[in-house]
């Protein structure tokens, strides 16, 4: 018994042995691979276009472990073009009559069970939003002719009705073929809903197109424009420019308004066709019209600093009506006849009338919030963002980034993206400075040019560097961090912050919307170089943002700075006409 037993558990062992590798060794199946999966990744929300737009639109698949990517298909009105792996832009129809919804599927060529759809809602460019400009405007704009290379600027006043007629106007055009004072305009314009808008001013003999952003809106009203001038067919014969239009204060359109102290700064040409001229400083105004300050200029390399300035401000018929004042005035050297309009007792508008020939000027002026400035009116953080003349012939210079003052010792630090004709460079120095009671301020940086600046208020101020290259620009605060994808977030209009430096730059105005995700969707116009209007152009950005600083980049090359949560500027990192744009709410 115990010889049979003891064979049987052995058999049963033996057989266990043989059993159990088969049951739970390496002969078990692969798993499963990974589900493949597609998604929409840009833009991150379903967009809504007018007619004759485009949507670039971006596809991941996840687990395509063959790189196989998608193919597209389109349901509904449009099309699709450009298409790739990853990749198609979708075409708006040229019109629609009523507001339609077209869809872009991106389905897996691995596996043709998974995809991701975008919803994109196409309006007829038919539906305005004109209400939204309702009132009276002070504008400034400035550009190239093409033929001569010349500066020309226009200043003026208009009246929008609100239902898209510019009723009455009054303006001052200061063009390579002369000068025209104080003419009546009328016009017509166009707002869309998406707050880009055209207009067309006629006078003095000549019609004049514009688009245009808008935005800080009050009551529903746009108290500021971001302007483009398109009148260029063939990038030979026309002109191209940019500039800024205001709600006007029509209760300051008086001497007594203009009172206390004033900063400013003006920016075009000398007599060289091709120069850069800056004129900078701050005055004093009694009420009664007389204006006493100081002056500092770079003319194309020049510099003086200190002059006296002086001048008459002198009512006009259509000073009651529009706000118009001429100016003789003379800075140092520089002596001009001038136009100034006021957008409010704070904020007033210049140019000079003179024919081009001698020179053209043109620029804003704004009240100072002291008479007794000191060093702790620049103290943490501010954004600088400047423009001028390259170093290579006929192409643009700008900068932007962050000034460090420490009004403790009056030193500071510079940390600075910029473009020279472009190429990509940096700033990175120390300085010292010295504020005077008037606002002037001195910044002598450890390596480059000198800084000349005259202050607004704490934190802002206009500026202009002592060097070849002409740069004037801005300082404004910036908010604290941290920083983060929240801190761009909403509806935003851009515009030229500083006027063209050179004839062969291209301007734009634009809108742009971002959720706080770090996407931005951008709709611009753009005058381009060769004379063409590049209207209603769509792209979208993914952000990269740094927490502590502020400093974005994106995939186009471009480099922005937060200012605050309603404002930045970006300048495009390579371009060899860059210009520095201002991004407003």
């Amino acid at each position: 018994m115990n010889r049979i037993f003891s064979g049987l558990c052995l058999c049963l062992l033996v057989a266990s042995i043989i059993i159990l590798p088969a049951c739970g060794g390496g002969g078990h199946p692969p798993p499963p691979p990974p589900p493949i999966s597609v998604a929409i990744t840009s833009p991150a929300t379903a967009p809504t276009i007018q007619q004759g737009q485009t949507v670039n639109i971006t596809a991941a698949v996840t687990n395509d472990t063959g790189n196989k990517g998608v193919t597209w298909s389109l349901s509904g009105q449009g099309s699709l073009s450009a298409q790739t792996s990853t990749t198609v832009t979708y075409n708006a129809p040229a019109s629609v009559s009523s507001n339609i919804v077209a869809t872009v599927s991106a389905t897996s060529v691995a596996d043709n069970t998974k995809s991701a759809s975008l919803n994109i809602t196409v309006t007829p460019t038919a539906a305005n939003n004109n209400g939204v400009l309702s009132g009276q405007y002070a504008f400034l704009i400035s550009g190239f002719d093409d033929a001569t290379g010349d500066r020309f600027a226009y200043i003026g006043s208009f009246t929008a009705n609100g239902s898209g007629a510019i009723t009455t106007g009054v303006e001052d055009l200061n063009l390579p073929s002369g000068v025209q004072n104080s003419i009546g305009i009328q016009g017509a314009y166009s707002v869309g809903t998406d707050n880009r808008g055209s207009m067309a001013l006629a006078g003095g003999g000549l019609v004049t197109t514009f688009a245009f952003s808008l935005g800080a809106f009050n009551g529903g009203v746009a108290t500021k424009l971001d302007i483009i001038e398109f009148d260029d067919n063939s990038g030979g014969t026309g002109l191209r420019g940019s500039g800024v239009a205001y709600l006007q204060t029509a209760a300051a359109f008086n001497l007594t308004s203009i009172t206390g102290a004033y900063a400013f700064q003006l920016n075009g040409q000398t007599t060289s066709v091709g120069s850069k001229a800056v004129v900078e400083g701050s005055f004093s105004s009694a009420g009664a019209g007389t204006i006493n300050g100081i002056g500092d200029s770079n003319l194309a390399g020049t510099i003086a600093l200190g002059g006296t300035l002086s001048g008459t401000l002198a009512t006009t018929a259509s000073t009651a009506s529009s706000g118009r004042f001429t100016l003789p005035f003379t800075a140092g050297t520089i002596s001009h006849n001038s136009a100034v309009y006021v957008v409010s007792g704070g904020h007033l508008l210049w140019m000079t009338t003179d024919p081009v020939s001698g020179g053209l000027l043109c620029g804003e002026i704004q009240a100072q919030a002291s008479i007794a400035f000191d060093n702790t009116f620049l103290t943490g953080n501010v954004i600088l963002d400047s423009s001028g003349l390259s170093s290579v012939a006929g192409d643009s210079f700008v900068q932007a980034g962050i000034l460090n003052f420490n009004s403790s010792n009056a030193t500071g630090t510079i940390s600075l993206d910029t473009n020279d004709g472009g190429t990509q460079g940096t700033v990175s120095t120390t300085f010292t400075y010295s504020v005077a009671a008037d606002g002037q301020v001195t910044l002598t940086p450890a390596t480059g040019p000198v800084l000349d600046l005259y202050l607004i208020d704490t934190n802002k101020a206009f500026i202009v560097d002592e060097g070849s290259l002409v740069n004037s620009g801005m300082l404004e605060a910036q908010s604290a961090g941290p920083f983060s994808n929240s801190s761009v977030s909403g509806s935003y209009f851009l515009g030229l912050a500083e006027y063209p430096a050179v004839t062969a730059a291209s301007v734009s105005s634009s809108v742009a919307y971002s959720s706080g995700n770090g996407m931005l969707f951008s709709t611009s116009d753009q005058s381009s170089a060769s004379g063409s209007l590049l209207s209603a152009q769509s792209q979208t950005f993914t952000l990269t943002i740094n927490g502590t600083t502020g400093r974005a980049t994106d995939a186009s090359g471009n480099i922005y700075y937060i200012i605050s949560p309603t404002s930045f500027v970006t300048i495009q990192a390579t371009a060899h006409d860059s210009s520095v744009i201002l991004a407003e709410q």
